[in-house]
């Protein structure tokens, strides 16, 4: 597995549905605006982490390598970037699949680059982030140009966060969902352009919006308090719901560890692998809390 790409600024100064419907996503709306979610997914409590902490900068945690994530009714996968290393664990930490709407982030980015201060794209990019719209998404899709440019525009801001090999599509990978939501993207992949997420041109009101995931989709990494993230999910040619999510999440000494998730039930639903998520990040807490990341703010 790759781990972070290191950024010469950096080094310097740190970073940070039930029916299927037509679009993006998924549950219930392959990311549909409201998906149906569980009474405990709904009122998620939200943790608030230790204080940061101050001293020398730390290397790698002493147990770095393979997470020890517990057994769950299903498959998971984790991959966090301690002081730029990678770890990881489960039997999805080599997921290539679908991005669903994980595939939003770029996109916003790639969308408000194109445009500069177009307040309509603007509140469309808060509506594709914080509530995972499938419709506002398909408006930052299409004020790119046509889905060659769009595509284009999309895996250039991957490349200008690290991320060197994921392929974002120009046509349809499966016909009823978004042509963005089907870009194959690795959790590893993920993790590297998260780290590198905050430096990436026009990328600050697309954290901001991350950091402000409805309530009702704040389950696993928004199980951290003040975690920025987004999440995705649909189903798989069998039906089995997938549900991904990756960011950045703040811990002890005052840096963000990048992290990305995904997990599947053995039951194939979409309100199981919410449980299985939220069992798996809670399983990892403490080694991303005491884990060194990227900085919060700084010069890149």
């Amino acid at each position: 597995m790759s781990t972070l790409r290191s950024r010469a600024a950096w080094a310097a100064s740190g970073v940070v549905a039930t029916s299927l419907l037509l679009t993006g996503c998924v549950i219930g709306d392959v990311d549909r605006d409201n998906p149906t979610t569980t009474s405990d997914a709904a009122t998620v409590e939200l943790t608030t982490g230790p204080a940061p902490t101050t001293g020398s900068e730390p290397g790698p945690t002493e147990d770095n390598g393979a997470l020890d994530l517990p057994d769950v009714a299903g498959e998971v996968g984790v991959v966090l970037l301690d002081a730029g290393d990678g770890r990881s664990g489960g039997s999805l930490a080599d997921l290539a699949d679908a991005a669903w709407s994980t595939s939003k982030v770029p996109l916003a980015i790639a969308a408000l680059n194109n445009a500069p201060g177009d307040e309509t794209l603007a509140g469309q990019m808060r509506q594709a982030i914080t509530a995972s719209d499938n419709d506002a998404a398909e408006a930052l899709w299409a004020s790119l140009g046509d889905p060659q440019d769009a595509a284009a525009a999309t895996q250039d801001v991957l490349r200008e966060g690290g991320d060197m090999t994921t392929t974002v599509p120009a046509e349809k990978r499966r016909a009823e969902f978004s042509t963005f939501g089907q870009t194959t993207w690795t959790l590893d992949n993920q993790a590297t352009f998260a780290s590198e997420l905050r430096c990436v041109s026009g990328s600050d009101p697309v954290l901001d919006a991350m950091g402000q995931v409805s309530a009702d989709q704040s389950y696993g990494l928004g199980r951290f308090d003040g975690a920025r993230f987004k999440g995705g999910w649909g189903p798989g040619e069998d039906g089995t719901y997938l549900l991904r999510q990756f960011g950045l999440v703040p811990v002890n000494d005052g840096t963000m560890v990048p992290v990305a998730v995904a997990a599947t039930a053995t039951d194939g639903s979409y309100e199981s692998a919410q449980g299985v998520l939220d069992q798996v990040v809670e399983s990892v807490r403490d080694t991303v809390a005491g884990a060194h990341g990227v900085a919060a703010d700084g010069d890149c």
